[in-house]
């Protein structure tokens, strides 16, 4: 069995060149893929990354 990487706050704000409040925003207004964020400031870099790299993109589709 396979364990995620687990990163905090200022971890993923490093890795994706944003500042923490930008993070901290996106993290209230719901705008990470489902499965990014665990909760309790806690982050599944193993996820973000697939993401990144399978999709091109963290972030939900916005409804309109």
């Amino acid at each position: 069995m396979d364990f995620p990487e687990i990163a905090t706050y200022s971890e993923v704000a490093k890795a994706l060149r944003l500042s923490k409040s930008t993070l901290y925003s996106m993290v209230s207004r719901k705008e990470l893929k489902r499965g990014i964020y665990i909760g309790q400031g806690r982050f599944n870099m193993t996820r973000l990354k697939d993401c990144v790299v399978n999709e091109g993109s963290i972030l939900r589709g916005r409804k309109r």
